[in-house]
């Protein structure tokens, strides 16, 4: 069966195709699917990037765009920090990881 794939774009929406992807992934194995084609707009187009890239894999990249959305883009660099009310000292203790 031939099968193209189009990753919506659309920010966090990435997230939850990544999802999609480690369910459709084995259920197009299964199928012997061929891949014809994979495309995306936006976060969506960096989603078809990754399974592209990992197509040969028999997990057809779901673990490393699985890996990339756990591990690298839903880990905040920096700590959250809110904007205190009444609070004049929040910046320094923000730079120092006190708030967040």
């Amino acid at each position: 069966m031939k099968t193209v794939v189009v990753f919506q774009g659309g920010g966090a929406l990435g997230a939850f195709a990544s999802g999609v992807w480690e369910a459709l992934a084995p259920w197009l194995r299964e199928r012997d699917a061929r891949l014809i084609g994979l495309a995306g707009a936006s976060i969506g187009a960096i989603n078809a990037a990754v399974v592209a890239h990992r197509l040969h894999e028999p997990d057809l990249g779901a673990g490393c765009l699985s890996a990339l959305w756990r591990e690298q883009i839903a880990s905040p660099s920096l700590p959250f920090c809110g904007w205190p009310i009444g609070d004049h000292d929040w910046r320094a203790r923000c730079a120092a990881g006190m708030v967040s």
